[in-house]
Formats: structure tokens, sequence, C-alpha cells
């Protein structure tokens, strides 16, 4: 059966910023799924497993767009449905180069997304942490927190301030522009409309050749009746010279 719409799956620190190019753009043959992020809560395998089965039972083509250590990754690799998958080196490789991404986690740096950011305290709590588990967590591998920001929620100064409040970590922004990943997002788009199109001109040839293959065999069986009557024709015919 032919597809029509894409399923493009990401993760929920990705979404605030795919879901504005998805509707900037005006893809409408695009839709967005947004599961929930597991880096914390690895507890939530099961709640993914049954997003995946959800998502496999849509009547569409799925694009998953996730980092090479997503869990999204490996659970999607079991499952049945077939899934068209982008990886990035990280979640954040969508808004900024890999470079920075590497520098910034060389100093320390604790990278979060505004899609992060919108639900921080149910996340931390989910994984088990309270403030005083949660610090001593955060400050065995980072110094500060950096948040990439789109510009799309606002100020969110004050909420990264809370966090890093609550987790005894310095924090500072960093404006990001969403052009990268407008680019990112209408590449795979224009490919996959592209592929479906291939598949339709496919399918179209092959009506036409079969549909070319009936009509040649109706000719033939009409000639062959044609012949054979020809024949009965002249066999009488034959046959009345005789009785003169």
């Amino acid at each position: 059966m032919k597809m029509n719409k894409l399923l493009v799956c990401v993760c929920e620190n990705m979404a605030p910023e795919i879901s504005t190019v998805l509707q900037e753009e005006m893809l409408t043959d695009a839709e967005l799924v947004v599961f929930s992020c597991l880096c914390l809560a690895k507890t939530k395998q099961e709640e993914l497993k049954h997003r995946i089965n959800e998502i496999a039972a849509k009547p569409a083509d799925r694009l998953l767009i996730c980092s090479n250590s997503c869990e999204m990754l490996r659970q999607v690799s079991k499952a049945s449905a077939k899934f068209q998958v982008l990886m990035n080196v990280s979640c954040f490789s969508h808004l900024i180069p890999a470079q920075l991404l590497e520098y910034i986690a060389q100093k320390g740096g604790y990278v979060i997304t505004a899609g992060w950011l919108k639900n921080w305290r149910e996340k931390l709590t989910n994984a088990g942490f309270d403030s005083t588990t949660a610090r001593r967590f955060f400050g065995d591998f980072c110094t500060e927190l950096v948040m990439f920001d789109s510009g799309l929620h606002g100020d969110l100064q004050s909420e990264l301030q809370s966090l890093a409040k609550y987790l005894n970590l310095p924090c500072r922004i960093i404006p990001v522009e969403l052009e990268r990943i407008r680019v990112l997002v209408r590449e795979q788009i224009l490919e996959w409309r592209f592929r479906n199109r291939i598949i339709a001109l496919d399918e179209s040839i092959k009506k036409l050749q079969q549909e070319n293959a009936e009509y040649a065999s109706l000719l033939h069986m009409i000639k062959k009746q044609f012949v054979c009557h020809k024949n009965i024709k002249a066999l009488r015919h034959c046959d009345r010279g005789a009785l003169i």
C-alpha cells in the first residue's frame, strides 16, 4: 500500500524545534511523534515499547531522529516495523556542530534544551533523584549547565537559574538558530517524497505493463478467432464447390 504520511519520531528534547520547523515550512505530509527522554529515567522502557507499537500500527512511513546512544534506537531495532533512522553523534547535533558540542563537553558542560528544561523537576524525580543525590550525581561529571536556546519559549533564564540552584551548578545560555535543523528536516522529507514518487511511478509502470499484456492477449484471441472464422468460411466454400 502506498504511504502518504511520514511520522517524524523524536525525543521530547528535540520536539519544540522540529515542531516549529514542520509548521513554518508547512510540511503537512509529516506528523511529529514525541517520545519521552530516557537518558535519566531508564524505568520508562516499557512505556517506550508501548509507544513504538503505537507508532508501528499507524499506516505511514516512519523516520526516527536520535543520537547513536538513544534508548529508542535500541528498542526500534527489536521492533517488527521498519524505521528509517537518522543518527546524530548527540541529541543536540541537530542544533550545533559536533565540534562545539565536544568542546563544551571537554570543558565540563552539561547540555540541555528548552524541551528538557520544561519539566526538569519531574524528570529528576522520575530518575530517583532528590536535591542531595542530584547534586552529587551531576557534580561528578559536569561543572556547569549549558542551555541551547532557540528562542521558542520566551525568557527561560529564571527557570534555568532554578535548576542551577537545585544542582548547585553555574549556568549559561547559548542562543542557537533553527537553520541547521530546518535544513536537516527538509532534506529528509524531500528524500522521502522522492522515494515515494519513484515507488508510485514504478507501480504505474507495472500497471501499464499489465494492461498492455492484457490488451495484447485480447488482440491475440480476436485475431485467432478471426483466422478460425475465415478458415471455416473457406472450407464451406470448398464444400459447396465439390457438390457442384
